[in-house]
């Protein structure tokens, strides 16, 4: 796994402790079978922990929150259209952006540039600091060419990773910056 996998996977897990409130329109509380889910992806078990939001989803198809954790395994395991159907599904049931988000990730490792932007651009339309959105659109827009495009929007990552206090993530889009700028000759 690279660094930069490790990097998405941390973002990615970020929503989880919101997911994990996240039980859908009328329901009660979280089924077991959500909450197994939760805990086999914090465990790294995605394929179990794809299952469970099955079971999860079959209890109550009205459940956004497993719909977008199972679009989450989905990732991990390289299920990309599944997850794109995943976090379709829990955009009509109202989440938005932690399902773009994901969604956005998932055409982008498919090499759908333009919609893993369009994607990114409505994470950031509901919220203008998203860092995660930011990244995920600077390091896409790269990817078209668009370096001007792109660093501007990895600056931005940098900027509202800093104003959380995530200086690690900070310093790994620094260095991400710095990476470009050499690479394409940007700087001495």
């Amino acid at each position: 796994m690279t660094p930069w996998q490790l990097v998405w996977n941390l973002v990615l897990s970020v929503g989880l402790v919101y997911f994990m409130g996240a039980n859908g329109v009328g329901a009660s509380p979280l089924p077991a079978a959500f909450e197994l889910g939760v805990t086999h992806i914090q465990a790294q078990q995605f394929l179990q922990a794809i299952a469970d939001f099955s079971e999860a989803i079959a209890a109550n198809p009205h459940n956004s929150g497993a719909y977008t954790n199972r679009c989450f395994a989905q990732l991990q395991v390289e299920n990309y259209q599944a997850a794109i159907l995943d976090c379709t599904d829990a955009l009509s049931l109202g989440r938005t952006e932690d399902a773009l988000l994901n969604r956005g990730i998932a055409h982008y490792r498919q090499a759908n540039f333009p919609q893993a932007i369009a994607d990114f651009d409505a994470v950031i339309s509901h919220n203008s600091q998203s860092a995660e959105a930011y990244l995920n659109r600077g390091i896409a827009e790269s990817e078209l060419g668009n370096l001007s495009t792109g660093l501007s929007d990895l600056v931005q990552a940098a900027k509202y990773f800093w104003l959380r206090q995530d200086l690690i993530s900070c310093q790994q889009v620094k260095a991400r910056i710095k990476g470009i700028q050499l690479e394409f000759n940007l700087i001495a």
